[in-house]
């Protein structure tokens, strides 16, 4: 077994470290393979360049050990195939070499080796050489990770901020346009101003709450709710984005209905299938938005328009980052392809699902699934 000390892969499941040992001579991979083995690394042997490459393939290692002589392919040229291979490209280098001459320890360097040993090998130099080296990628591996979770967290932010100051920006300029606005007009926009604001500040509150328990959804903030309370008050706010493009945005009957869940997380999945729905559907057009019985013990919210629908080709890749449909939105409006894998996470984090299904008579239909209960 691996001591508790022994380096552990950033972003896996703990397990045990992986050493290829490259030389041909089968003698000395089965002695540095028996000194790794008794510390509780895995061990994957290969005497040439070739046969390295092809087991490689199936099964990527942590760290490599390479002779540096070897006909055929010798390690200066296993090593650069490493470094041109995008999935061994990070893998450290270890060369074990009987050389004193200067240049081919300049050449092991060059080709991209992090370290090397010399022959005899002494076993406690050559297990502290590979532990402080899979530390260092580990610890390299940790930083990639956390710098693209930043990335996607800072995306997200602006993503999500983006309707709220819409919608700010939307009332001031109907107030700056029309400054002799009907007392209920004056009412509306004022009342939209303060909405829009209060989101935006318990967006940043929920986020700051989020952030510091490491949490996509708040969890203590899942409880029951009434879902069509929440729809009310999110179809009307939309069917007033809507009207700039003359679209009515409209919420089917239906009977009291509860959910669990974090309803402002609920409110975030909804506020981008309207978002989306709005930008593709035709101006003139109406957005439905349903509310129906899902599988027991859920409740699903369908989310209706009658724009472009969603190609074949692109339903796959439908809820990844980034990506951009070839539907375009009607209007020009912008999209930066995170809305739907944003609304994706944070319905599969509270034991929901969020799917799409064509609409019959043409257009979209999003599926939003929710518990109706705690699940246990």
């Amino acid at each position: 077994m691996v001591g508790t000390d022994t380096p552990v892969p950033a972003g896996r499941e703990r397990r045990v470290p992986l050493v290829l040992v490259v030389d041909d001579e089968p003698t000395n991979v089965q002695v540095v393979g028996a000194l790794l083995a008794e510390q509780g690394y895995d061990v994957l042997p290969a005497t040439s360049g070739a046969q390295a490459l092809e087991r490689t393939a199936a099964r990527r290692p942590d760290l490599a050990i390479f002779d540096l002589r070897m006909p055929e392919m010798d390690g200066l040229a296993l090593c650069r195939r490493f470094r041109e291979t995008p999935e061994l490209a990070a893998v450290p280098v270890i060369f074990v070499t009987g050389a004193t001459d200067d240049d081919d320890l300049v050449g092991c360097f060059e080709a991209g080796a992090v370290d090397f040993l010399s022959k005899p090998i002494r076993a406690a130099e050559l297990l502290q050489r590979v532990r402080t080296h899979l530390e260092l990628k580990f610890s390299r591996d940790r930083l990639v990770y956390k710098a693209r979770d930043c990335d996607a967290l800072t995306a997200m932010v602006a993503h999500d901020l983006k309707s709220p100051l819409a919608s700010i920006r939307f009332s001031v300029e109907m107030l700056s346009e029309e400054p002799a606005l009907a007392e209920e007009r004056l009412q509306d926009l004022l009342a939209a101003l303060v909405d829009s604001t209060d989101r935006t500040l318990a967006f940043i509150d929920d986020f700051l709450n989020r952030n510091a328990a490491a949490s996509t959804v708040a969890l203590d903030a899942f409880r029951p709710f009434a879902l069509n309370g929440l729809l009310k008050g999110l179809v009307q706010r939309y069917d007033y984005y809507g009207s700039e493009k003359k679209i009515r945005v409209e919420l089917d009957p239906a009977p009291p209905t509860e959910a669990f869940g974090d309803p402002l997380a609920v409110e975030h999945v909804l506020e981008n299938l309207l978002s989306n729905a709005l930008k593709f559907a035709p101006p003139g057009s109406r957005v439905r938005v349903a509310v129906e019985a899902g599988n027991p013990g859920t409740v699903r919210v369908r989310v209706m328009d009658r724009g472009p629908g969603i190609d074949e080709s692109d339903r796959k890749r439908l809820f990844q980052r980034y990506v951009r449909l070839s539907a375009k939105p009607t209007s020009g409006e912008s999209s930066t392809g995170l809305g739907l894998s944003i609304a994706k996470q944070l319905a599969d984090a509270m034991h929901g699902n969020l799917a799409y299904e064509p609409r019959e008579g043409g257009g979209s239909s999003f599926v939003f699934e929710l518990p109706t209960r705690p699940i246990s």
